[in-house]
């Protein structure tokens, strides 16, 4: 299913594939891991992005951006590449060590992280500026948190 891109009715993204390719080309190193995708599965990162801006910012303040596309291309990206969506690999989760009786296992953690080893900020911090400009309440110190406030 193609995407359907803001400002239309009922969209999904606020970016189309193509435009992606683009900004995750020019403003990151992480273009091989996203050319290795399907444009279907690039849609689907792309997707979870927007819905993941549109839960922190106010809608009515909304307007067609390079800002706010390219923000929703860096949100993808980093969603493949650390995995944030992405339960697939148990041992990335919370659980860094298990004792049942005398047993006791610890799990590596790959990816050194504050957070359970893993990056789960869905929110780069070059995004910051432009998702606050729209109402998010974004923090660019530590990990990033994502809190909208209506009002």
């Amino acid at each position: 299913m193609a995407l359907i891109i803001y400002p239309a009715d009922n969209y999904d993204s606020f970016v189309s594939v193509a435009n992606a390719n683009a900004y995750i080309g020019s403003y990151t190193t992480f273009t091989t891991e996203w050319t290795a995708l399907t444009d279907t599965q690039k849609e689907v990162f792309l997707r979870i992005a927007t819905d993941r801006i549109n839960d922190v910012v106010d809608s009515t303040l909304l307007t067609a951006s390079d800002c706010l596309s390219k923000s929703c291309s860096l949100m993808a990206v980093r969603d493949l590449v650390f995995e944030i969506s992405s339960a697939v690999n148990p041992n990335n989760g919370l659980i860094s060590k298990e004792k049942v009786g005398d047993i006791e296992v610890n799990y590596y953690q790959g990816q050194a992280s504050k957070v359970n080893g893993r990056n789960t900020n869905p929110f780069p911090s070059a995004v910051v500026t432009c998702l606050n400009s729209y109402g998010a309440n974004l923090t660019t110190t530590g990990l990033a948190t994502a809190t909208l406030v209506r009002g």
